[in-house]
């Protein structure tokens, strides 16, 4: 029986990808290197010094943990000053659906509150009874660790969570940690999401979803 649902925070409560991938422009090219929009994307969930080691590797560059930490801290800085998105317009209708069938919720994302609270004001922040964020876990996507921290706050069982997903990392993740997947086609294409165990296509589908799902 589900009990709760764990929700992504970029690409899945907020579009945010454009603005991650211009802050990280910001970043890179002074330096020489090149943001790649696509690896972003398909490593969207993991550690951001992760994602940057990646977008760096593919062009041949390896970078170290430390100078990689320190790209991802100025990226978050410029995030936060260009962000102007606000979250999907039917997350508000999801969480109302939610409460009427008694589900609790928790965000679980591979960035930093500050990013989240960028984004998402104090009252609509506040109908998550827990939030999981950069630092609160050793970790991240494609491990488990973020949701099974989630379940553990929410006082839920892996198996009685159902996670909302948009990117392989976060669906690897939640299926190593035992939990039903949706995956929404909102950054990338249903063919990169085949392992999750529901594929929809809008907001729209994922809240008809919950409206009619057995409990």
């Amino acid at each position: 029986m589900i009990k709760a649902i764990i929700f992504d925070f970029d690409g899945v409560l907020a579009f945010t990808i454009p603005f991650h991938y211009a802050a990280w422009q910001r970043v890179l090219q002074p330096r020489g290197l090149v943001a790649d929009e696509q690896v972003m994307r398909l490593h969207e969930g993991a550690p951001a010094f992760r994602i940057v080691q990646a977008m760096a590797r593919r062009r041949g560059v390896e970078l170290d943990d430390e100078t990689a930490k320190q790209y991802m801290a100025e990226r978050n800085e410029i995030f936060v000053r260009i962000c102007d998105t606000k979250p999907y317009p039917e997350i508000a209708s999801i969480l109302d659906c939610c409460d009427r069938r008694r589900l609790v919720r928790a965000v679980a994302t591979g960035t930093t509150l500050a990013n989240v609270e960028h984004v998402i004001d104090p009252p609509l922040l506040q109908r998550f009874q827990v939030v999981i964020k950069q630092g609160d876990y050793h970790r991240g996507k494609p491990w488990p660790d973020p949701f099974l921290l989630a379940a553990e706050r929410l006082g839920v069982p892996p198996a009685s969570c159902m996670v909302v997903e948009n990117a392989p990392f976060g669906i690897a993740a939640a299926k190593s940690a035992g939990m039903f997947c949706i995956a929404l086609t909102t950054t990338l294409a249903r063919e990169h999401l085949l392992k999750a165990d529901v594929i929809l296509e809008s907001h729209a589908e994922l809240l008809k979803y919950l409206e009619t799902m057995v409990l």
